[in-house]
């Protein structure tokens, strides 16, 4: 199973920052798809953008890692 599979349940919830941590990986932030506004992150409860989405180039690359 992918490494992206289990981060698409944490999209839309999470900020980038806490998204790194939890799966340690090192998403930048020209690789991710924002929400239109700052919201409540759930794992660090500060107000962040937060990530709805990975862009498809780097999807690949999170595939690849094991």
């Amino acid at each position: 199973m992918s490494v992206y599979s289990y981060i698409e349940e944490d999209l839309g919830t999470l900020c980038r920052s806490c998204l790194n941590q939890k799966y340690r990986i090192k998403l930048t932030p020209k690789n991710c798809e924002y929400d239109d506004y700052p919201r409540l992150c759930y794992r660090c409860e500060e107000v962040k953008n937060i990530v709805c989405g990975i862009r498809p180039g780097k999807r690949l690359l999170l595939r690849l890692k094991n």
